[in-house]
């Protein structure tokens, strides 16, 4: 905290967020396409608590680069823990241990697929954005409302984008030439 400032953001700053993680998006040797995430620099588990969501994604498409229908995988990073009567318990837990990897893959051999485009989303303040939804399906005054409506969404304003690259898959012929990441 240098001059008795609290300047560390975290998980809501973008810069910070890609530089805890190395992200690749390659063509495999059985001809699929992976997009992985390694925890290379966090020092902790990638993210950290219940409050953020990252999510990989792979999405084929076309040679317009329109995304194909049932041709996107995707994979939440997260702890998801759920409250009741005991108090909050775990329901489950996808976080990056540090030093480790997640691969995220799917087949393009017998796909009409000509690129893959790969992202790597943040939700930082996921949980509360639900957390603030619940709250609105509730009976509140007009200044809750207001108030309660803002925080959800500010909390929904929060995704940032931290990693997004198209590489050609398919046929050799998918013409994208130097404008294949654009």
């Amino acid at each position: 905290m240098p001059d008795r400032r609290h300047l560390w953001r975290g998980v809501h700053d973008s810069t910070m967020v890609r530089n805890g993680v190395t992200i690749e998006l390659t063509k495999d040797v059985s001809d699929g396409v992976a997009l992985r995430v390694t925890n290379s620099g966090t020092g902790h588990r990638f993210p950290t608590y219940v409050t953020p969501e990252i999510w990989l994604r792979i999405e084929l498409l076309d040679s317009e680069r329109r995304a194909m229908d049932g041709a996107t995988v995707e994979l939440p990073l997260r702890r998801v823990v759920g409250s009741g009567s005991g108090g909050w318990t775990e329901v489950s837990d996808t976080r990056l241990p540090p030093d480790s990897s997640v691969t995220l893959t799917v087949a393009v051999d017998q796909s009409d697929a000509r690129f893959a485009r790969g992202t790597v989303t943040v939700y930082p303040d996921v949980f509360y954005e639900g957390q603030f939804w619940g709250m609105l399906l509730q009976e509140l005054s007009d200044t809750s409302r207001a108030l309660i409506s803002e925080a959800h969404r500010r909390a929904g304003a929060s995704v940032m984008v931290i990693y997004d690259e198209t590489v050609p898959v398919g046929r050799a012929d998918s013409g994208c030439g130097a404008n294949c990441n654009q």
